[in-house]
């Protein structure tokens, strides 16, 4: 009796395939399936520690509290950089574990990681494997997105700490400066109205001594800032090194802030200038003025000196100068000196301020020389007019010591002896006159100048 073979049945083919298929799927099976994912945890707790001290950054006024939330966020900023770091070493292990586990190929695993591979040209067995790698390996891509948009963030939280100091600063500043702009604007309107003086200690220059303290108060804002934004720059070169485009960037702004300085020193030295120049006007308008009344005082002099004649009907000549005229002009001399005396000073505390090589120093040395040179010529003019006193009063004694002469030969013919009595009288009542006419108001200099 023949045995009969038995024919394989294609339920069995479908079996066989259904067993594969099965076994294939547990290999491949989803590795996040049922797992929470320890590390989004982490994540979103870090996330949420630089959010909630970025948000109290933004509210706090003080530039302390600022720096010292965004330092915060910084550090937790880097915190979570380095849980990604972690995170990223512990997908690679894992991924390379699955790799081998499901029997991925080497070639198949790199055309993953380099986003060339082809599914529709795989088989569905290759096809399984890649999609389940995938998923893996998208853990991986994720951290390092993660990581350079945090680094971005980091980077932005540092330039957060320098616009803290810059934003605060400025916003002092600021007052400061609007108050200049508007004390400028009011000196041009009293400039152009010409509703008021424009001289030293009014409204005019009080406006410019206000600048001038505004500025002063905006150079030392701006040298604490430049401190304060000098600390946020040592941590950025410390961070990402002298030749990182951000540090460069950042340098420039300390730059910016330093030529402000300077022009800040520089405002205040011309809002210097400009009071110094209106108390040597106001100096020069007091001399301007002594010296024009100087100049008049000589010319009504000579006027009277020119003008003096002899009066016949009365036997002496007509008034000329006065003792009171050269007094007085010895009076507008001294007030004169003291004029001089006061620009002097002016510009002796100017040169104090400026070195002895430069040339604003020379021209103040030549104003100080030309000064000197006035107030002695001044001084010259008084001791002149001294002794022109000193002249005034022989002239008139020698012309009453005439008149004496006359009376004595009008009356030497007379032998009564009332009339001789009576010019013995008028003799030594006209030497006393003289006499205090000659000697009195003269200094003790004077007395010795006449012995």
């Amino acid at each position: 009796m023949s045995r009969q073979v038995r024919k394989p049945c294609s339920n069995d083919h479908a079996s066989t395939r259904l067993i594969g298929d099965m076994i294939l799927s547990s290999i491949c099976e989803d590795p996040w399936k049922n797992v929470k994912d320890w590390f989004e945890r982490v994540v979103q707790k870090l996330q949420s520690l630089i959010d909630v001290n970025k948000a109290k950054a933004d509210n706090a006024d003080d530039i302390s509290t600022k720096d010292k939330y965004t330092r915060n966020a910084i550090a937790e900023t880097e915190r979570l950089i380095s849980n990604y770091g972690n995170a990223r070493k512990m997908y690679v292990k894992k991924s390379n574990a699955y790799a081998k586990k499901i029997g991925l190929s080497a070639k198949l695993k790199k055309k993953v990681q380099d986003g060339t591979v082809e599914l529709e040209s795989l088989s569905e067995t290759d096809k399984s494997k890649v999609e389940a790698y995938q998923k893996w390996y998208d853990k991986i891509v994720e951290c390092d997105k993660a990581i350079q948009d945090l680094k971005a963030q980091e980077k932005e939280l540092y330039q957060q700490r320098l616009d803290n100091v810059t934003t605060r600063y400025d916003a002092l500043r600021s007052v400061y400066e609007n108050a200049n702009n508007m004390l400028s604007s009011r000196n041009e309107w009293i400039a152009e109205s010409g509703k008021y003086s424009q001289n030293f200690g009014g409204v005019y220059s009080q406006n410019i001594a206000s600048q001038r303290s505004n500025q002063q108060s905006q150079t030392s804002l701006i040298t604490k800032e430049i401190e304060q934004y000098k600390k946020q720059l040592a941590e950025i070169k410390k961070k990402y090194g002298v030749n990182s485009t951000f540090y460069r960037e950042a340098l420039a702004g300390l730059r910016e802030l330093q030529t402000a300085l300077e022009d800040s020193k520089k405002a205040t030295a011309e809002l210097t200038n400009q009071l110094d120049e209106l108390a040597a006007n106001a100096a020069q308008y007091k001399t301007d003025k002594y010296t024009r009344a100087s100049e008049k005082q000589s010319a009504y002099r000579d006027y009277k000196d020119a003008n003096r004649y002899y009066d016949a009907s009365t036997g002496d000549f007509a008034e000329g100068i006065t003792e009171a005229d050269y007094q007085n002009a010895i009076t507008t001399n001294n007030n004169t000196i003291n004029a001089l005396q006061e620009q002097k000073n002016l510009v002796q505390q100017k040169m104090l301020t400026l070195n002895a090589g430069s040339a604003e120093y020379q021209e103040y040395a030549d104003q100080l020389a030309e000064l000197d040179k006035k107030i002695l010529e001044t001084a010259n003019s008084n001791a002149e007019l001294k002794k022109s006193i000193v002249d005034l009063r022989f002239e008139q004694f020698d012309e009453a010591q005439d008149k004496l002469d006359d009376l004595i030969e009008d009356y030497s013919h007379l032998d009564s002896p009332m009339v001789e009595l009576f010019v013995m009288i008028w003799v030594q009542c006209l030497v006393m006159r003289l006499s205090a006419m000659v000697t009195p108001d003269l200094s003790e200099q004077d007395r010795v100048k006449l012995s």
